[in-house]
C-alpha cells in the first residue's frame, strides 16, 4: 500500500513537472522578453507578443501603445521565467530597452578588443615591458592587505573575552563553584 502511495506521488510530480513545463512554452511562445529601463532608474519586464519585427507595450502615462523594433543583432537568449529552477526555464530571445524609445540597446557591446593600432604596439619592445609593467602593479595594487584597524577589530573583543572568562574563574574559585 505504502508504495503504491509512493509511486502515485513520483507519477504525480512527474505529471506536475511536464504541465508546467508545458505551460511556461505555451505562454513563451511568439514572444519577446523584454527589459524595459526606465528614466528613475528603474526597470520592468514583460513578456510581449511578436507582431511582424516589433511588440507593443501600453504606455500608461500616454495612454497608448508604444511600438519597439526588433532587431536580431540586439537580442540574446534569456531563460525565462527568471527566479526559477533551471529545469523549469525554457529559452526565449530577450532585449533591452529604454522607455519610450523604440531602438533596442545592445546587451554587450561588441567593439573589437584588438585594433591594428593594439597589434602595432604589440609588436614593439618597449611596448610589451610596458605592459608587463601595468600588469605586475595591477596585481600588486588587487593583492589583498589587511589594514591595521582589522587586527584592532579581531583583537580587541578577543583580548576582553580572554579577561572576562578569567575574571569568572577567579570569581567562580573564590566563590566555591
Amino acid at each position: 500500500m505504502l508504495t503504491a502511495l509512493i509511486i502515485v506521488l513520483i507519477i504525480g510530480a512527474v505529471g506536475i513537472f511536464f504541465y508546467q513545463q508545458q505551460k511556461t512554452k505555451s505562454a513563451a511562445e511568439g514572444k519577446l522578453y523584454c527589459t524595459f529601463l526606465t528614466p528613475d532608474g528603474s526597470r520592468r519586464e514583460e513578456l510581449l507578443p511578436i507582431v511582424g519585427n516589433q511588440v507593443f507595450h501600453y504606455d500608461k502615462k500616454r495612454d497608448t501603445n508604444v511600438a519597439y523594433t526588433i532587431k536580431p543583432n540586439k537580442t540574446w537568449n534569456f531563460l525565462y521565467p527568471p527566479l526559477r529552477p533551471k529545469f523549469f526555464q525554457i529559452t526565449v530571445k530577450s532585449a533591452l530597452f529604454v522607455e519610450s524609445n523604440p531602438e533596442p540597446l545592445p546587451w554587450i557591446e561588441n567593439d573589437p578588443v584588438i585594433t591594428a593600432e593594439v597589434l602595432g604596439n604589440l609588436q614593439d619592445i618597449n611596448f610589451s615591458e610596458i605592459l608587463k609593467q601595468q600588469a605586475r602593479e595591477a596585481v600588486e595594487a588587487t593583492q589583498f592587505k589587511i589594514p591595521l584597524l582589522f587586527y584592532l577589530l579581531i583583537g580587541v573583543p578577543v583580548v576582553i573575552s580572554v579577561i572576562v572568562i578569567f575574571l569568572l574563574f577567579q570569581i567562580m574559585s573564590s566563590l566555591g563553584i
